[in-house]
């Protein structure tokens, strides 16, 4: 099982792929992309903070770590690669042109057969405290995933959908067609 995560920040995701999803399969994967602010100052410390969380899974040699913007590790090592994800989040830019692109570039790499595509903060909450005055404002995520899913579930469209929505609330969940080739583990 390999997971794909764009936008790490201090490792409360990692941690959580790792320990439930990615204990539970032998040959496992995750790798984060994340630009960590160039590697300086705050950045850095997130950077220390990431790294110090993973290694208390106990599995930190499964993890890669990809320190840049997601547009160039996407390109460079994941396309370019030809590497395949069963599952990818995305929680990294929360604009709706850097949401929009991050699903486009990711989506190649999502596995056929069931692969899935978890995208995060589709009801980010608004207001004052964030900066974002509404959900169809630019700096929300929300019209970037919406632009995203018209394209890939062809709403509207009699050509056959290239990915099926399997769930809408705070995040969005979307499948790939065909028998997902991996199983989760019960819920503890």
């Amino acid at each position: 099982l390999h997971v794909l995560e764009i936008g790490s920040w201090e490792g409360r995701s990692a941690v959580w792929w790792m320990l439930n999803v990615c204990a539970h399969h032998d040959d496992s994967t995750l790798t984060c992309i994340d630009h960590f602010d160039g590697m300086e100052g705050a950045g850095l410390e997130r950077r220390r903070k990431l790294e110090f969380n993973l290694r208390l899974t106990g599995q930190r040699g499964k993890v890669r770590v990809l320190p840049y913007f997601s547009t160039e590790a996407l390109a460079r090592f994941v396309l370019l690669a030809r590497r395949s994800f069963d599952i990818v989040y995305i929680d990294g830019d929360h604009s709706a042109f850097g949401v929009l692109q991050d699903c486009m570039l990711a989506w190649p790499s999502v596995a056929g057969r069931g692969g899935l595509l978890l995208l995060d903060d589709y009801r980010w909450p608004t207001g004052a405290e964030n900066g974002v005055p509404s959900e169809d404002h630019p700096d929300h995520p929300k019209p970037g995933i919406d632009a995203f899913m018209s394209v890939v579930t062809c709403s509207g469209s009699s050509v056959p959908a290239r990915a099926e929505v399997v769930d809408v609330c705070y995040q969005v969940l979307l499948r790939k067609p065909g028998k997902q080739r991996f199983r989760f583990p019960p819920p503890v």
